[in-house]
Protein backbone atom coordinates (compact mmCIF):
# COMPACT_ATOMS: atom_id res chain seq x y z
CA UNK A 1 0.00 0.00 0.00
CA UNK A 2 1.33 3.43 -0.95
CA UNK A 3 1.88 6.02 1.73
CA UNK A 4 -0.80 8.68 1.61
CA UNK A 5 1.80 11.41 1.30
CA UNK A 6 2.94 10.26 -2.18
CA UNK A 7 0.50 12.64 -3.85
CA UNK A 8 1.36 15.33 -1.30
CA UNK A 9 5.03 15.19 -2.33
CA UNK A 10 4.11 15.56 -6.01
CA UNK A 11 1.74 18.42 -5.22
CA UNK A 12 4.34 20.16 -3.08
CA UNK A 13 6.93 19.89 -5.86
CA UNK A 14 4.37 21.24 -8.27
CA UNK A 15 3.79 24.32 -6.10
CA UNK A 16 7.50 24.78 -5.40
CA UNK A 17 8.71 24.58 -8.98
CA UNK A 18 5.65 25.70 -10.97
CA UNK A 19 5.80 22.44 -12.97
CA UNK A 20 2.79 20.12 -13.20
CA UNK A 21 4.38 17.09 -11.49
CA UNK A 22 0.98 15.55 -10.76
CA UNK A 23 0.27 15.50 -14.50
CA UNK A 24 3.62 14.03 -15.58
CA UNK A 25 4.32 10.36 -16.10
CA UNK A 26 7.25 8.76 -14.28
CA UNK A 27 9.19 8.78 -17.54
CA UNK A 28 8.63 12.51 -18.01
CA UNK A 29 9.74 13.23 -14.44
CA UNK A 30 12.88 11.12 -14.90
CA UNK A 31 13.74 13.05 -18.07
CA UNK A 32 12.97 16.38 -16.43
CA UNK A 33 15.14 15.62 -13.42
CA UNK A 34 17.92 14.07 -15.53
CA UNK A 35 17.48 10.56 -14.18
CA UNK A 36 18.03 11.49 -10.54
CA UNK A 37 14.78 9.81 -9.50
CA UNK A 38 14.98 6.77 -11.80
CA UNK A 39 15.27 4.06 -9.15
CA UNK A 40 12.72 5.59 -6.80
CA UNK A 41 10.13 6.13 -9.53
CA UNK A 42 10.70 2.63 -10.93
CA UNK A 43 10.07 1.14 -7.47
CA UNK A 44 6.90 3.19 -6.99
CA UNK A 45 5.63 2.21 -10.44
CA UNK A 46 6.12 -1.46 -9.56
CA UNK A 47 4.12 -0.94 -6.38
CA UNK A 48 1.31 0.75 -8.24
CA UNK A 49 1.05 -1.16 -11.50
CA UNK A 50 2.38 -4.60 -10.56
CA UNK A 51 0.84 -4.40 -7.09
CA UNK A 52 4.14 -5.52 -5.63
CA UNK A 53 4.61 -5.07 -1.91
CA UNK A 54 7.71 -3.01 -1.18
CA UNK A 55 10.51 -4.57 0.83
CA UNK A 56 10.92 -1.17 2.45
CA UNK A 57 9.90 2.41 1.84
CA UNK A 58 13.30 3.65 0.68
CA UNK A 59 11.83 4.80 -2.66
CA UNK A 60 9.58 7.19 -0.79
CA UNK A 61 12.49 8.31 1.37
CA UNK A 62 14.39 9.13 -1.85
CA UNK A 63 11.45 11.14 -3.18
CA UNK A 64 11.16 12.96 0.14
CA UNK A 65 14.90 13.75 0.18
CA UNK A 66 14.71 15.04 -3.38
CA UNK A 67 11.79 17.28 -2.43
CA UNK A 68 13.62 18.62 0.63
CA UNK A 69 16.70 19.36 -1.50
CA UNK A 70 14.55 21.19 -4.05
CA UNK A 71 13.01 23.22 -1.23
CA UNK A 72 16.43 24.13 0.16
CA UNK A 73 17.60 25.21 -3.30
CA UNK A 74 14.53 27.40 -3.68
CA UNK A 75 15.18 29.00 -0.27
CA UNK A 76 18.74 29.80 -1.33
CA UNK A 77 17.49 31.30 -4.61
CA UNK A 78 15.09 33.54 -2.72
CA UNK A 79 17.73 34.58 -0.17
CA UNK A 80 20.27 35.46 -2.84
CA UNK A 81 17.83 36.28 -5.62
Amino acid sequence: MLPKNHYALEKYMEDLSARPYTKYTSKEIRELEKGELTQALHAVDRMIYARMQPENLSAFDQLKSFTINQYNQKVQEVKHG
